[in-house]
């Protein structure tokens, strides 16, 4: 499982982050997946920029298993799937104020092929209710939709 994209968008009623997932070889569903609030720091020895940025008061911390961001079945050093930014653009988004990728986190010692998280902290500016949709479909990238209410 490839994380290949990550994105923000405002709606009338929430703010939605979504991330696209290529599941290779495997069946057409998201990886497992862990949204829940947590305080910093986010991983032992990682200082984030979420962390220090001044408006974010709620940190909902995003971990996907099993999930990679290098394909590595491709010879070499593999291939890179995500090629998004590590920081998230936000315009017009309600609640939501940073969106960081741990990329630190992602491959510490790259022939470690057990580790197999990808994580993400997204800044809200105060504790609101969330949701998680997924959605796995043949034929159509699997996606996981984190949905922060207004």
């Amino acid at each position: 499982m490839y994380l290949m994209d990550a994105v923000a968008e405002p709606t009338v009623c929430y703010d939605k982050i979504t991330f696209v997932f290529d599941v290779a070889d495997g069946p057409d569903l998201p990886p497992g997946y862990v949204v829940e609030y947590r305080k910093p720091p986010f991983v032992e020895g990682i200082n984030t920029t979420t962390e220090g940025f001044k408006d974010a008061k709620a940190y909902l911390y995003i971990e996907f298993q099993p999930t990679a961001t290098v394909d590595r079945r491709f010879a070499g050093s593999g291939r890179t799937t995500y090629r998004g930014n590590q920081r998230l653009a936000l315009e017009g988004m309600e609640h939501t104020v940073i969106v960081e990728w741990l990329k630190d986190y992602e491959d510490p010692t790259p022939d470690d092929i057990t580790d197999d998280k990808v994580i993400w902290v997204i800044g809200l500016d105060r504790k609101r209710p969330f949701t998680v949709d997924s959605v796995g479909a043949a034929g159509v990238p699997a996606r996981i939709s984190v949905i922060v209410m207004r």
